[in-house]
């Protein structure tokens, strides 16, 4: 049974990582084919967190079900036979979303606030502003998201700023991922 429980914390780790790198090195969720089942691989996975005490996958699949579903998917279940979060998990969702999205806007996203003030600065900070455009009215929870081609329109040296930001911004947030969500530290989950 040892062996057993082993493999399944293991494959459960690799759908829900419990460092950067591993989370930089999944596919995005080979093992779920059907998006439609999102919300059952989520909530499934946070009431196994609980039955039987593997704490470290709870940060990744608390966020993912911030960043996947919206907040009626998370507050209502579809049907009775459909697994639900618990009051306490709907509440720890929610306020870790809201942490998550303050969290983006000072490190993850930072650079999107900085201002060009090179050559071509009217088509740089222009990118900026149009780019802050996709957080609005209501900010998505982009947090843990890798560097994609967002440089387009900035300058050169904003673009690798952007970058390094971006970067140092995500790794912040990762490391205090379990915080965010009323849990311990990584070094404590991965412990037990």
């Amino acid at each position: 049974m040892v062996r057993i429980r082993e493999e399944a914390v293991q494959r459960l780790t690799y759908e829900f990582p419990t460092t950067l790198a591993a989370l930089d090195s999944t596919v995005d969720y080979s093992r779920i084919e059907d998006p439609k089942s999102v919300t059952l691989e989520f909530f499934s996975a946070i009431q196994l967190a609980h039955q039987f005490n593997i704490p470290q996958i709870l940060p990744w699949a608390f966020y993912g079900c911030c960043y996947y579903l919206t907040f009626k998917q998370i507050c209502q279940p579809e049907g009775p036979l459909h697994p639900s979060l618990s009051r306490e998990d709907v509440q720890t969702c929610l306020v870790g979303w809201q942490k998550l999205v303050e969290q983006q806007a000072r490190d993850t996203f930072a650079w999107l606030n900085s201002t060009c003030t090179s050559e071509k600065s009217d088509v740089c900070n222009a990118a900026r502003q149009k780019m802050r455009q996709h957080f609005a009215p209501l900010p998505a929870c982009k947090a843990l998201d890798p560097w994609q081609p967002w440089q387009q329109g900035l300058c050169e040296e904003c673009a690798a700023d952007a970058k390094v930001s971006h970067e140092a911004g995500r790794k912040k947030i990762w490391d205090k991922l379990p915080l965010l969500f009323g849990l311990p530290s990584w070094f404590q989950l991965l412990r037990e």
